[in-house]
């Protein structure tokens, strides 16, 4: 926005009378710093307003009244003019939301990895290089599975005897079940060892994103239909923000390098392994965390 333009700001859904759209004259010093990140979707100020002409120093300019006649204060942004600083009072929080990712982070190790280690040629060299900055997992990913030989049944024992809750996620979701906090996992591993494991398990009725993988001819075949041309990395930084445009809060735990945009974007963040590394290395706020009984607490304290 510039600095002495006027912007029209839509009404609430409801609007009772008048002009659809109340024209707001923002002065050179009070306009684009106090905006940031305040757009046009916002819901305005009440209806009738009361322009009032401010003498300030060396400039002339306006300031808005939030003083209504007879109307209820909506339950949106108001916008107050007090000298010249422009306030922005934004809705209420919603509380917290959770996302996280499941291989090495719900799981204590990477079943992934697990899989293309006994039932590939790969080597431990091979599967970290999936975890260097800059490699798309999902490709990687997609790669790696063609040469997975196994059929379901000898996969499922596989799983079942790899696979490993980590301590304190049945108490974290029962903490945010008793105070409505959302949980989701968002991850690049498979749905047929993920599903696999989270009924064995007990856990149902959690939001799950991950890749869909089917039995071919010559291996698996691997699709990440849920990314919807985005890589995984900005997939996951992407349902972080819907969680903030929502007005939450958000913790995001993870392990790694397809993880740190969500670190970044998220309110607090809990990492492990390479993430971690990313995260003290790019100065961005972690705690390291080795079971979910921090994070329960953290948020049975903070609901």
């Amino acid at each position: 926005m510039q600095a002495g333009s006027v912007w029209s700001l839509p009404l609430t859904p409801e609007p009772l009378m008048g002009n659809p759209r109340v024209p707001i004259f923002f002065p050179p010093a009070v306009a684009s710093p106090s905006l940031r990140g305040f757009t046009g979707k916002s819901p305005a100020i009440p209806l009738l307003c009361k322009f009032a002409k401010v003498q300030m120093r060396h400039r002339t300019s306006y300031q808005t009244s939030t003083k209504s006649v007879g109307l209820v204060r909506p339950k949106a942004i108001a916008l107050r003019s007090f000298g010249t600083d422009l306030e922005l009072r934004t809705p209420a929080r919603e509380g917290w939301a959770v996302v996280v990712d499941f291989d090495a982070t719900i799981t204590t190790q990477d079943i992934s990895d697990a899989i293309l280690l006994h039932y590939t040629s790969n080597s431990f060299k091979d599967v970290r290089e999936s975890y260097v900055p800059g490699t798309v997992t999902e490709d990687w990913v997609r790669e790696k599975f063609r040469a997975v030989q196994a059929r379901p049944g000898e996969l499922r024992k596989f799983v079942y005897k790899t696979g490993r809750l980590r301590p304190g996620f049945k108490r974290l979701l029962r903490i945010c079940r008793i105070n409505k906090i959302p949980v989701e996992i968002v991850s690049g591993g498979l749905d047929f060892y993920i599903r696999l494991l989270l009924n064995r398990w007990g856990i149902r009725g959690l939001k799950v994103y991950c890749a869909n993988a089917r039995w071919i001819s010559h291996g698996l075949d691997v699709r990440y239909r849920y990314l919807n041309g985005f890589t995984l990395d900005h997939f996951k930084a992407r349902r972080v923000l819907e969680y903030k445009k929502r007005g939450y809060r958000v913790v995001y735990m993870g392990d790694g390098s397809s993880d740190f945009e969500a670190a970044k974007k998220a309110d607090i963040t809990y990492a492990r392994g390479t993430l971690l590394g990313l995260c003290r290395k790019n100065l961005v706020t972690a705690k390291f965390f080795n079971d979910f009984k921090m994070v329960a607490t953290f948020l049975n304290s903070h609901h």
